[in-house]
């Protein structure tokens, strides 16, 4: 590999030590050395045991590489780095890390002008996503002098102990670790996890490692570890005299744990609790106004919205008043508007909506995620002319992304209705840009109900098409609308021979899955769902079908079995035993219950299906299930499901206004 020598600066009174330790970076170390070599003497790094290309990529900057075998303690290592360095003060840097640029003259300032009963600098680090969101901003004393007893305590999330006089500055790295594939963040986790148990065994009262417990608990998905390590934190820190302001931090994971397990009450009191400590505490805001987004309590939406702006502004005058605060929702701002749009609806105020949602929309981080839930819920709150204005401005904004355009169609579709769409389709812009392509044209005839000129025109998109896959699995909705399941599962098929993303293989096995189930191919169907549950243990949609599958093949306990382990992935609790088939379906009912509070509605329909194929005639089901299908105007299926609501109770008040409302679509059905 080309050597590169690291670039000096013009001779000043200090020289600046780089220090790392790495193992298999070759991936992300080069932008991070790039970023430090024309402020750096000398790049110190400690190996502990690369087998990849890292330490060629270290000698080709002109770093001094040092081999240690890793030990499972990152402060003995971090401390092997420094007792290597020869500069007059040391900058603390990770391979996923990079110096911003605008840093490196404030950081040469330093180094020059530094006072002299100055120890150490607290440097920000702001957290990235990979679509570039800013994920947490906190400050961390990377800076120090060399030779004043500098020194890593903790086996993990490692603690600096610098003796003397720290102050704040403004400096700034960019972290990038925390947004890794699923795999590698998996062995991550595990790793951190093992060496804070590890640490906790040694010290069971120590806080910081409590605190980092509650962290890394609630950043890999386990909410109920995440409170019950989040609140033992609380407990050891109420009982101390001081505490540092670091520590305000632990209330996030507890909060935003409450949230996923829809525990909103506890969530607001530890909001409340957070705020009381610290004032400027911006993510308790946040977490406040989401609360009060979901709850629909749009006043109170309003007025902690706008105290998250005020506190945020202030904050982001001088981020040294953060102190040693992790906070997560900085960049969050553009979410808070969307709420804030929705909760200016909601009580009645279009135009000032309108302006909320357009600070939202302007927003770099606007993503078709925030996209479809905004179209979702003003579609909710109003279908007025504000729908069908930001339905054509989502629409002009992704109309590169076909497929997008028809899942969001899809959705509003499945909520309200095909006749929720016919405004929108009318716009004499919308008919035009709906005729420029195949798959845009398909796509217009199919929220028409033209099933047939769609399907030829999705059957038309060329197989060098970027659309071309799009066009296939919709293809598979068509025959599965038509009920053509056989041609259906035989695209299915087809298309899982093909390369694809693992992750678009998955999701049409699981297509096939359901096609075989409504086929009656249960031994097939089971075939095909192993597969895929053997790579995705904890999909919702996976284990919705291990119960069905289970359920039609006769091993029923297994069926209970897969409805625990869905009730735990959506932090429901589990009953000890079930008594009665009845019993089961109520479960079901929760199940479907909480898919909708998640807008997974193609699920909840499927576990509603589930619940009278355990129990026929379960009412709540039923009439679920009747309401489904007449807003996909499949009366036939209605009135079934309505005749088996009326047979248990003929004076039940939902069913009745559900045949009026057949009765006022079609006339009287005979």
């Amino acid at each position: 590999m080309k050597k590169r020598k690291p670039l000096k600066l013009a001779k000043t009174t200090s020289r600046l030590s780089v220090c790392m330790i790495v193992k298999n970076e070759e991936k992300m170390l080069p932008k991070c050395l790039e970023s430090i070599r024309e402020v750096a003497d000398e790049i110190i790094i400690v190996d502990t045991g690369s087998t990849d290309n890292t330490v060629a990529i270290a000698e080709s900057f002109g770093a001094k590489v040092y081999f240690h075998p890793w030990e499972k303690d990152f402060s003995k290592h971090r401390n092997q780095s420094l007792s290597y360095a020869t500069g007059d003060w040391i900058l603390q840097i990770d391979a996923d890390e990079t110096l911003e640029p605008e840093s490196k003259n404030e950081l040469k300032r330093l180094l020059r002008q530094a006072p002299k009963d100055v120890n150490g600098f607290f440097v920000q680090i702001h957290d990235y996503r990979s679509n570039g969101q800013k994920n947490v901003v906190f400050n961390f004393a990377r800076l120090y002098r060399n030779g004043v007893g500098v020194h890593y305590e903790g086996i993990v999330h490692n603690q600096v102990i610098i003796p003397g006089k720290v102050l704040f500055c403004n400096v700034r790295l960019n972290h990038y670790g925390y947004d890794l594939e699923p795999e590698k963040m998996k062995w991550k986790y595990k790793r951190v996890l093992t060496l804070l148990k590890k640490q906790l065994k040694q010290d069971p009262k120590n806080s910081f490692t409590l605190y980092n417990l509650a962290n890394t608990y609630s950043m890999s998905g386990k909410p109920e570890k995440a409170i019950f390590w989040g609140e033992k934190t609380l407990e050891v820190l109420r009982r101390q005299k001081r505490a540092s302001l670091l520590y305000v931090g632990v209330y996030y994971p507890i909060i935003t744990s409450y949230i996923h397990l829809k525990n909103y009450q506890k969530a607001r009191e530890y909001c409340q609790e957070a705020i009381k400590i610290f004032p400027y505490y911006l993510d308790g805001y946040y977490q406040l106004t989401r609360v009060d987004f979901i709850e629909q309590k749009f006043t109170d939406v309003l007025r902690n919205a706008e105290k998250y702006h005020r506190v945020r502004e202030y904050l982001l005058a001088d981020l040294s008043r953060i102190e040693f605060l992790n906070l997560y929702t900085f960049s969050l701002d553009f979410r808070v508007n969307y709420w804030m749009g929705v909760g200016k609806l909601g009580l009645g105020a279009p135009a000032e909506a309108d302006k909320f949602f357009q600070k939202a929309f302007d927003s770099p981080l606007f993503d078709k995620s925030l996209a479809l839930e905004m179209i979702h819920n003003i579609s909710i709150v109003e279908r007025g002319e504000i729908l069908y204005t930001w339905l054509q401005k989502v629409v002009d904004r992704f109309k590169n992304n076909q497929s997008f355009v028809f899942d969001l169609l899809h959705d509003l579709k499945l909520n309200h209705g095909a006749e929720v769409l016919r405004p929108f389709f009318e716009r004499d812009k919308v008919k035009h840009q709906f005729q420029t392509t195949e798959f845009l044209h398909a796509t217009w005839h199919y929220f028409h109900d033209e099933l047939a000129s769609a399907e030829k025109l999705f059957q038309a998109v060329p197989s060098d098409s970027p659309y071309f896959l799009d066009a296939q699995i919709k293809l598979v909705l068509i025959k599965r609308n038509l009920n053509q399941i056989p041609q259906a599962i035989t695209i299915c098929r087809k298309l899982l021979d093909s390369d694809m993303e693992k992750q678009t293989k998955v999701s049409i096995n699981i297509e096939l899955v359901k096609l075989l189930l409504d086929n009656q191919e249960l031994e097939e169907a089971s075939r095909q769902w192993q597969n895929v549950w053997r790579l995705n243990k904890k999909s919702r949609e996976v284990l919705l079908f291990g119960i069905e599958i289970h359920w039609k093949t006769g091993q029923y306990e297994l069926a209970v079995n897969f409805a625990a382990k869905l009730l735990e992935e959506l932090g429901l609790p589990c009953p000890q035993q079930l008594d009665s088939l009845e019993e089961f379906a109520d479960l079901l009912d929760r199940i479907g219950k909480r898919l909708l509070q998640y807008k997974e509605f193609d699920l909840a329909e499927r576990a509603y299906q589930i619940a009278t194929l355990v129990h026929p005639d379960h009412l709540p089901a039923n009439l679920y299930l009747a309401r489904a299908n007449l807003k996909q105007k499949n009366y036939s299926q209605t009135l079934q499901h309505l005749q088996q609501v009326l047979m248990l109770e003929p004076a039940n008040r939902d069913a009745l206004n559900l045949l009026r409302e057949i009765n006022f679509s079609v006339g009287s059905p005979k």
